[in-house]
């Protein structure tokens, strides 16, 4: 069934309204009728079977067949933190990352990463790419693209509540369920920097960090895509990962993270 956008404040009961962009995509590009059945997604979490009712210029109304909330969803609220790129590749990373099921997109801005110093004005583009994903690939819930910010803002925005997974080449092989264990019960984001990583600079800053509870390790990242942090290299055999650093120096390492700023490529 096509897939279509609906606003949570244009649903009442069993009835929804389609509007604007998506009536226009539904009459004029679909071109569908009375009678049709739709898929529908309000971004929140909620998915609808729903049939088409009454059609109108811009305006068409669905009766609500059936309500699905978290539809498509996982469990597992992961946030992305990524380092931004020059030009467009950066959609890639949002559609990619929306089609996975990640919850939330933090765009990372690093020290000697050439980025146009409008990059904060993509934002816009950056949500309506992921919302265009939402329909595509079957999920309820778009996730939240926030506003570019430094490693040290991104940091601070996810201590207490987040364990950080940093992706590097260099840290040592642990097996991915220690690399994942401290998890359980908490919130899970994967930091994946530039092209050379993340380097750590001020170590007495960095274990300030760990103390406000920030759970920092290390991991090796694969892409085939070319997405940053790449590096062309693929994990190690048998489910092991790239891991170093800890909870107040726990798990061996120095747990990686830099200054603002520090980052580079």
């Amino acid at each position: 069934m096509p897939s279509f956008w609906v606003e949570a404040a244009d649903v009442a009961g069993e009835r929804l309204t389609l509007r604007g962009a998506e009536a226009h995509h539904l009459l004029r590009v679909r071109r569908l009728r009375r009678g049709d059945r739709i898929e529908v997604v309000d971004g929140l979490g909620l998915s609808f079977v729903a049939t088409v009712a009454e059609v109108d210029v811009d305006r068409v109304e669905c009766r609500v067949e059936q309500r699905r909330a978290e539809w498509g969803e996982s469990p597992a609220r992961l946030c992305l933190v990524a380092a931004v790129v020059q030009g467009h590749r950066f959609d890639q990373v949002i559609e990619k990352a929306t089609e996975i099921g990640v919850d939330s997109i933090r765009p990372l801005l690093c020290e000697r990463t050439a980025v146009h110093a409008a990059t904060g004005q993509k934002v816009p583009r950056w949500q309506r790419l992921a919302r265009a994903a939402v329909k595509q690939c079957g999920r309820s819930r778009m996730p939240l693209v926030h506003p570019p910010a430094s490693l040290a803002q991104t940091v601070a925005a996810l201590a207490g509540d987040h364990v950080l997974l940093m992706a590097s080449p260099d840290a040592p092989v642990q097996p991915l369920s220690r690399l994942l264990a401290p998890a359980r019960g908490r919130r899970l984001a994967l930091l994946v920097g530039p092209g050379r990583g993340v380097h750590a600079r001020r170590t007495r800053q960095r274990r300030g960090r760990r103390r406000r509870g920030v759970f920092v390790e290390h991991t090796r990242a694969q892409s085939r895509d070319g997405l940053p942090g790449a590096g062309g290299s693929r994990p190690p055999r048998g489910g092991a990962g790239r891991l170093a650093g800890g909870v107040n120096g726990a798990g061996g390492g120095d747990g990686g993270l830099s200054d603002p700023g520090a980052a580079r490529t």
